[in-house]
């Protein structure tokens, strides 16, 4: 009978009504429950992401520290190599943020004892590394880059940042191991919550359960979706905003207030436009408008307006979408000020180039002047009658002569490398001429040391090439020279092996083998290096200054090609080149035999005797010692001269008298030797004449000269000028002369 009755009642509205409210109370506990859970596994999941967020801003101030020490590290060795002052500023910033740095990373982990332990030992590193620079910069000051080096090289140097590097490593390792362990905990919490809402949800009723989880996924997401732009807004070192089309900002990271001065709420309540320069509007009103029209815009900059009434320079990215603007900028002011001193320093560099220039031409000058006079009076002394011992002082004078215009032209040449003056002058030339000429040159130092010299040259190589053949002869001569220097017996063989030819290029191997001293593996890496020669006792016993190879080197690289050495210490060494050049378009020169030209013109002295006498050479030399060397130099050769002291003299003897060819020093008072040569080309304008005028210079000739030069004058020769080479330049032009008795 209870059982009966009791099922009726179950299935009576009433109990309908029961069951309904019962299960909607059951679902409203089940849903108070679940938001009881869900707000303490929240708040623990906040508090887990809140320790991550911190724990990522303490790996950032760790970056911040090792970046800062890089910092000054590299303006401490900029410093020492360059002794700028802007490098000290750079660097004693980089130390004042150092110390900042750590100080607020100790107050970021003053509840972390492991590492306040690891602060405490960084601390005492760096005070210990700070004193280190702080006494570099003394040894830089009295003892010279040299022995900065020596101290870099060594162990505490090295092992001091290797544990400065190693505490900065265990600071980023505790702080690694500590956000491993909050993602963990992290994701622990939000899989928690996730199962508890999913088992509520299945308590309670169906709808119910539906519409709560729906509700609660969409909570969750927009709650994690704001935390993470809230967290991207605020950590991200670029400056990211919101801005819409009705020139307000939306939204702005917190670095923006940073950076400017104001605070957040002045920038949300004023138009954009107020802190733009005044010169940038227009220009920002156009990228706007174009951003309206959909287009991203990839890089732009604008100058904003900070409280102090100063302004940074924004660079910008923005993407438009809908009515708002999604953009990020960087703060380039910085860069924008180094790229303006880099500006002014290039154009301070350019300015020293000149100066080096100019005082590259008055240091030859000054130089050449006075050897000139060494060079010119050894060689008519020579000419004179002498007895034996006189001839050996006169021997030993022209000798340490010759060998200080080596040294002289080597330190200018240098020079000239150094300030970037290396130009190529590419001409037609015949390499087998050139090797040969070498070989009588220099022919007698390998004979007097009983030294043969052989030749092996590839048929191959097309007779005339083109390229910088001056160049190519200095670097053959030195490799030559420094041949027989440094062998005592045996042979040497200058080779030219064809490597690879096509019909407008050939590239070549030069090489100059010998059998001499050898070097060892150990000198080859400094043979190169300007100053420098393979030890000390080679510099004692050979002399030479050290630059030889190394303005080879510099030659060989602006004609694109390469260089090196091969040796066997004590046996044989080789030098060698490898050069493109052009195929010349000519078969043959129009040049002279490969013998020496002073031994073709001794040959013939006899009978051009007469006709020297006939012809006329107007000298314009101002300097009284040069002027007695030119003049018994021209008597010597048997020359007819006239001698002016200076331009305006030289002009006016030209236009009185008749002369063949005129010898013009450049450096001359009232008219230089430039001013002549354009007042007598002017002369000849019209007449149908032209007088060859030699350029006689102690100044290096400029590559800007060149132009010039070539205009006005017909060839140049260099102070200090041996008899054999005045000889070898007039004899040019001698058969070009007209005869006339």
């Amino acid at each position: 009978m209870i059982e009966i009755h009791f099922f009726p009642l179950l299935t009576s509205p009433m109990s309908k009504m029961i069951k309904t409210n019962l299960g909607f109370a059951l679902a409203c506990i089940i849903i108070c429950f679940t938001m009881v859970s869900s707000y303490f596994n929240t708040k623990k999941y906040v508090e887990d992401n809140r320790w991550m967020a911190h724990t990522l801003e303490v790996r950032g101030q760790i970056e911040k520290l090792s970046t800062f020490y890089s910092i000054a590290q590299n303006n401490i060795r900029g410093f020492h190599l360059s002794e700028q002052g802007y490098y000290v500023e750079l660097y004693e910033e980089a130390v004042r943020n150092l110390r900042t740095t750590i100080q607020q990373l100790r107050e970021l982990v003053k509840d972390n004892v492991s590492q306040q332990h690891n602060l405490d030992q960084l601390q005492g590193l760096l005070d210990k590394k700070i004193e280190t620079w702080k006494e570099s910069f003394e040894i830089r000051k009295k003892r010279g880059w040299t022995a900065i080096q020596q101290r870099a090289r060594g162990d505490e140097t090295k092992n001091m940042d290797k544990a400065i590097f190693g505490a900065i490593s265990a600071l980023m390792n505790e702080e690694n191991r500590m956000l491993e362990i909050r993602s963990n905990q992290a994701e622990f919490q939000g899989d928690k919550a996730q199962l508890t809402n999913i088992i509520s949800g299945l308590l309670a009723c169906f709808l119910i359960v539906v519409a709560a989880f729906l509700v609660y996924r969409d909570s969750q997401r927009r709650r994690k979706a704001e935390k993470e732009i809230d967290q991207f807004f605020t950590l991200s070192l670029d400056l990211l905003c919101i801005s819409g089309m009705d020139g307000y900002f939306k939204r702005l990271s917190p670095s923006y207030a940073e950076v400017l001065g104001f605070s957040l709420e002045e920038l949300y309540t004023k138009p954009i436009l107020e802190f733009i320069h005044p010169d940038d509007i227009e220009k920002t009103n156009q990228e706007i408008a174009r951003q309206m029209q959909g287009t991203k815009v990839m890089s732009f900059e604008n100058r904003f307006r900070c409280r102090n009434g100063g302004y940074r320079t924004f660079s910008w990215m923005s993407v438009p979408v809908g009515n708002l603007m999604y953009a990020v900028a960087r703060d380039v002011t910085r860069q924008k000020e180094f790229e303006k001193e880099l500006v002014e320093t290039r154009e301070e560099a350019q300015k020293a180039t000149i100066a080096k220039s100019h005082f590259l031409a008055n240091m030859s000058h000054e130089i050449r002047t006075p050897l000139n006079g060494v060079v010119g009076m050894t060689d008519i002394l020579a000419r004179t009658d002498l007895d034996e011992d006189q001839k050996k002082f006169v021997a030993v004078i022209r000798t340490s002569s010759v060998s200080l215009l080596k040294i002289v032209n080597e330190i200018l040449d240098f020079s000239k490398i150094e300030a970037g003056q290396v130009f190529l002058d590419k001409v037609d030339f015949e390499l087998g001429h050139l090797i040969e000429e070498h070989i009588s040159l220099i022919g007698v130092l390998a004979h007097n040391k009983g030294i043969k010299l052989e030749t092996a040259i590839d048929p191959r190589i097309p007779r005339v090439l083109k390229g910088d053949s001056g160049k190519i002869s200095q670097i053959l001569l030195n490799f030559i020279n420094n041949a027989i220097k440094f062998t005592n017996h045996g042979k040497i063989i200058i080779a030219a092996d064809c490597v690879s030819l096509t019909d407008v290029h050939c590239r070549i191997r030069l090489e100059v083998r010998d059998t001499g001293i050898g070097v060892t593996l150990e000198q080859m890496p400094f043979l190169f290096k300007p100053f420098v020669q393979a030890d000390s006792s080679t510099a004692r016993k050979f002399g030479g200054t050290g630059l030889g190879l190394s303005i080879c080197k510099r030659f060989v690289e602006a004609m694109g090609g390469e260089i090196g050495v091969e040796s066997v210490f004590g046996q044989s060494s080789t030098f060698w080149i490898v050069l493109d050049l052009e195929v010349s378009t000519l078969k043959y020169l129009n040049e002279q035999s490969s013998q020496p030209v002073k031994a073709e013109l001794m040959e013939n002295s006899r009978d051009q005797k007469e006709r020297r006498k006939n012809i006329r050479i107007l000298v314009a030399e101002d300097n009284r010692m040069n002027q007695m060397i030119i003049m018994n130099m021209m008597k010597i050769l048997g020359f007819t001269t006239v001698l002016a002291e200076n331009g305006r003299e030289a002009m006016t003897k030209f236009l009185g008298s008749k002369f063949d060819l005129i010898l013009m020093d450049q450096h001359m008072p009232e008219m230089d030797g430039v001013e002549a040569s354009i007042a007598i080309r002017k002369s000849e304008e019209g007449t149908g004449n032209h007088i060859p005028i030699i350029a006689f210079t102690a100044t290096v000739i400029q590559e800007d000269q060149k132009d010039q030069f070539s205009k006005l004058m017909d060839d140049f020769i260099l102070k200090p000028v041996s008899l054999e080479a005045l000889e070898a330049t007039l004899a040019k032009w001698e058969t070009k002369i007209p005869c006339r008795n």
